[in-house]
């Protein structure tokens, strides 16, 4: 999996390519760890390179998504594949977040 993240002020974007799952999880966690503490960021996540998403790599967007709001952040999930999409439809999630 690759990670790219930039930022311009307030502004953070994630990019991710690949598969986010068990093997990953805890690299994509320590990458954007950092960003859990930052007070009222706009993240974006981009995720059009993503191929595949496991239960730990939704627990990865769902914590990222709780730090982020925690710190009166707002976070947004753009550029979904439909295969990503129709996971986070069957379990809900595209009701949690902002998916564009």
């Amino acid at each position: 999996m690759n990670i790219a993240i930039s930022n311009q002020g307030k502004n953070y974007v994630i990019q991710t390519e690949g598969r986010l799952d068990t093997t990953n999880a805890f690299e994509f966690e320590n990458k954007v760890g950092h960003l859990l503490s930052l007070e009222g960021i706009n993240l974006t996540l981009d995720i059009a390179g993503l191929t595949f998403i496991s239960s730990s790599g939704l627990r990865c967007f769902i914590t990222l998504l709780k730090g982020v709001k925690g710190n009166s952040g707002q976070m947004v999930i753009v550029n979904m594949r439909p295969e990503i999409k129709e996971v986070f439809d069957m379990i809900g999630f595209t009701n949690i977040f902002d998916i564009k």
